[in-house]
Parts: C-alpha cells; sequence; structure tokens
C-alpha cells in the first residue's frame, strides 16, 4: 500500500510551482501607484489637517463621518451618491477649466480698453490668466480640477457615497491623466493654484498664501510624498507571477516513469481487491 503513495510523491514535487509563486495575493493596483495617487490630495489634506495615508482622511467614526458630509455638502452641495457622482462627472468632463480655456483665447487677444464694459468677475478672472499663461502651458487648470476630483472620491469612500474599489475605479484615470499632463509634483501644484486663484478672488486673497507655503513645504521637506515618491512611478497593477519554469528533460522522464508505475500499482491493487 505504501509504493503508490511514495511515487504519488515524486510526482508532486516534480509539478510543484517554486515556493512562494502563488503565495501573493495581487492587487489590481501595486502600493507605490496607490501611494502616487493619494499624494496628489498632499495639498488639500495638510490644508485640512487630514491624515493623507488613509485612504478616506479619516478613520471612520461618527464624528469624522459626520464632519466631512457637512464639508461635502456646504463645499459642493453633495448629500448623496447621485450628487456625488453629478459633480465627479462635472469636474471630469469640464469643471472649471472649460470656462478658463474658453475665456483664455478671448482674454489673451483682447485689449484691456474694451474690458470696460465687464462685470468685476470676468476682469479679474482675464487678469488671472494673463498674469499666469506663460506659466502653465496648454494644460491650464486641469490640475485644479483633477486634484479636487480625487479628493471627493476618497471623501466618498468615508461617507459611505462609495465603496473603495469604487473610488480607485474612478480615481486611477483621473491620475494617469495628471502624470501624463504634467512633468512633476511642481508643474501639478502651479496648475492648482492657478486654478484657486481664478476660481475666487476672495478665497485666493484669504488662502492663496497658506497654500503657496504648503506647496513649497511639499517640494522640499524631506518627508513630504512629493520627495519620497517619483513623479514617473507607474501607475499600473502589480508585476504578473514569474511563468512555472518547466522541468528538465531528466526530471520529465522520472515523472512519466512514476506516472507509469502508479497505473501498474493501481491496476495491481484492483486485482488484488478482486482476490
Amino acid at each position: 500500500m505504501r509504493a503508490p503513495v511514495a511515487v504519488l510523491g515524486l510526482i508532486l514535487c516534480v509539478l510543484a510551482p517554486p515556493p512562494g509563486a502563488c503565495a501573493e495575493d495581487r492587487s489590481p493596483l501595486s502600493d507605490e501607484a496607490k501611494s502616487w495617487c493619494m499624494a496628489v490630495n498632499a495639498i488639500l489634506s495638510q490644508y485640512n489637517r487630514d491624515d493623507n495615508e488613509l485612504f478616506g482622511f479619516d478613520e471612520p467614526t461618527t464624528t469624522a463621518i459626520a464632519s466631512a458630509k457637512e464639508l461635502l455638502d456646504q463645499w459642493w452641495g453633495i448629500g448623496d451618491r447621485k450628487t456625488l457622482d453629478e459633480i465627479l462627472s462635472w469636474l471630469r468632463t469640464g469643471g472649471h477649466r472649460l470656462g478658463f480655456d474658453q475665456l483664455s483665447r478671448v482674454a489673451l487677444r483682447a485689449q484691456r480698453a474694451d474690458e470696460s464694459t465687464l462685470g468685476a468677475d470676468e476682469r479679474y478672472q482675464r487678469s488671472v490668466i494673463r498674469k499666469h499663461a506663460s506659466r502653465i502651458g496648454s494644460h491650464g487648470i486641469l490640475a485644479w480640477d483633477h486634484i479636487r476630483y480625487i479628493f471627493l472620491c476618497r471623501e466618498g469612500v468615508l461617507v459611505g457615497y462609495l465603496t473603495e474599489a469604487e473610488a480607485w475605479d474612478r480615481v486611477l484615470p483621473v491620475a494617469k491623466e495628471l502624470q501624463k499632463s504634467y512633468g512633476s509634483w511642481k508643474e501639478m501644484a502651479e496648475s492648482y493654484l492657478v486654478g484657486h486663484e481664478y476660481w475666487s478672488e476672495e478665497r485666493f486673497l484669504s488662502t492663496g498664501a497658506a497654500l503657496q507655503a504648503i506647496c513649497d513645504r511639499l517640494a522640499t521637506d524631506p518627508a513630504s510624498p512629493w520627495v519620497r515618491i517619483p513623479w514617473d512611478t507607474p501607475l499600473e497593477g502589480k508585476p504578473p507571477a514569474p511563468a512555472i519554469p518547466r522541468a528538465p528533460a531528466k526530471e520529465r522522464a522520472a515523472c512519466d516513469d512514476a506516472f507509469r508505475r502508479v497505473d501498474e500499482q493501481y491496476l495491481w491493487l484492483k486485482l488484488s481487491y478482486r482476490g
């Protein structure tokens, strides 16, 4: 009775994959890619004094959830999943950058003397565009919209409007577009700051200096994710498991012989039981 067991052990030994080849649970996104996507929100997390290492910025306590819901309602008019999806769709497809790009085409051609009949808000926005036109390039204030998009996805997880898996499905394409559009954390930050200035003169005067200081610190502090995480980090999943190497010819021959002996032993046992 022991012979078949011993032979079967030989077969399993020959066919087994290398140690650890199947042990790792491979998530669709690498830890490095996740860290990069979360580092995008370092500006807002520092300004709001949130924990940027947590995907939802805070532990989901009753107090934290209530505070996040209040923020979403007060600043965005978001009170449920439906309104969150509507705002995310707006940010993804146009946001403030749509008006910025349209006004840029006019503001950079028009003479200032022609602006006497414009409202104060549009005159201010045109002045912001002229001030930064040579600084931010063709991508305009895309970072202003995309950074806030990722922020809202993460807040949506904290308050329960999105699952974390749903949020990552939304975050990753936007993060990839950010990485493709800019060449560094600094360039991304400049675009965000110009967007903030364009959005509201009042808010720029009250918080613009603080946001600039945060960006400056993030660019130089050794502990900053912008210093620790390379801008060109691949935003893909973990590499596939290595292929199981084919056994050398000698081992394959031994395996074939082992199978033959198992068949012989099985036939012997079968005939013995019929005895």
